[in-house]
């Protein structure tokens, strides 16, 4: 927008919001070296290969525990769409929000749907 524009609404955290444009300034594009791009594809390998490797240890404690998964059954969940959000009470009469942290762990399953390989 140009200077001296009113801007909005604009949805944010607490409502919405009406903006006064006070200036433009332009940026340049970011230059990333190479050793920093280097950097982040190898870690990016390195969480996917570490990804795997749990998944292939779920999937093989699965195996070994003879898990049955009843797909029927887990279809038939009814599953509410409502977000949960809590308060802890911590000493002193304080309190803090309390949200689960719930990792999403499913990949497994591919692993240990694929038939067992068997070395000759």
């Amino acid at each position: 927008s140009d200077t001296g524009q009113v801007v909005g609404p604009i949805k944010t955290g607490e409502g919405y919001s009406l903006f006064v444009v006070l200036g433009t300034r332009s940026t340049r594009e970011a230059s990333v070296d190479f050793a920093t791009l280097e950097e982040n594809v190898r870690t990016r390998l390195l969480e996917e290969r570490r990804a795997m490797a749990f998944d292939r240890g779920i999937a093989s404690l699965a195996r070994e525990q003879k898990l049955v998964i009843n797909y029927d059954k887990l279809g038939a969940i009814k599953v509410n769409d409502i977000q949960m959000f809590t308060r802890r009470l911590i000493g002193f009469g304080g309190s803090m929000t309390a949200a689960p942290l719930l990792m999403r762990q499913w990949n497994w399953i591919k692993r240990y749907q694929e038939p067992g390989q068997v070395m000759p």
